[in-house]
């Protein structure tokens, strides 16, 4: 599923970032998201505010976000919207388990280029 992402947990601040390791061009702030792009208008990563609400709602315990080990992203986009799958990888106890976060966004706002 998706392509391999680097993941960022920040505790003291509650914000997760999946980022594909490409430059980032411009982002597009849309609530508790900012979505980053390339020169070429690709998806390269995801900032997360609220992380570990957005983890409750999906049924994953916040205590999950400090076992972190890796990730993948699958991302499409319209015109109108973007959805994003992260698959998070955990460490739990001696074995990894993959759990998915489904994220939808409609654009409704400008691009802030950076």
């Amino acid at each position: 599923m998706g392509r391999t992402t680097k993941i960022d947990y920040d505790k003291e601040n509650d914000l997760l970032f999946a980022y594909t390791g490409e430059k980032i061009n411009d982002s597009l702030e849309i609530g508790d998201f900012i979505i980053d792009f390339s020169n070429q208008n690709k998806i390269v990563g995801i900032e997360i505010l609220d992380v570990s609400q957005m983890l409750k709602m999906s049924n994953i315990p916040a205590s999950n976000l400090e076992n972190i080990v890796g990730g993948k992203m699958n991302l499409s986009q319209t015109k109108n919207s973007i959805y994003i799958v992260l698959a998070l990888e955990f460490k739990m106890g001696q074995k990894v388990e993959e759990k998915e976060i489904r994220i939808f966004v409609p654009r409704t706002v400008e691009r802030i280029v950076s």
